[in-house]
């Protein structure tokens, strides 16, 4: 399924109905706490990126990333504690260029929740 235009750019954003199953919104059955730690580090580790904007009180972790083409995506990562006390990560990821991205987005996407699921054990 292809990704969604947003204000002229192209995004990529988890939904709980998105037919790609590591594209969808994770629920962790952890403490908020240890979630934000491992998003912070696992946003650390991806290649040619850096966090523009980190706010442990909203729940807001966002990252500019570059593809090898020299492509800038922003993504964005929401942490939210629901009522049951764990905690939901949503992410999206926007390209201001989709006719360059050649899916750089959906992979970095991909990538920072499979690494986020490995370092909270979730299956």
């Amino acid at each position: 399924m292809p990704a969604a235009s947003v204000g002229g750019a192209m995004a990529t954003r988890t939904r709980p109905d998105h037919p790609d199953p590591v594209l969808r919104p994770r629920v962790y059955a952890v403490e908020f706490d240890r979630v934000w730690t491992a998003v912070e580090r696992v946003a650390g580790e991806i290649a040619r990126a850096r966090v523009v904007e980190s706010s442990r009180e909203r729940g807001i972790l966002r990252l500019e990333t570059a593809s090898v083409l020299g492509v800038r995506d922003t993504v964005e990562l929401r942490l939210l504690e629901i009522e049951t006390g764990d905690v939901e990560v949503d992410g999206i990821v926007e390209s201001p260029a989709p006719l360059v991205d050649f899916g750089h987005g959906r992979r970095t996407l991909r990538q920072i929740l499979a690494a986020l699921d490995a370092a909270l054990d979730h299956r």
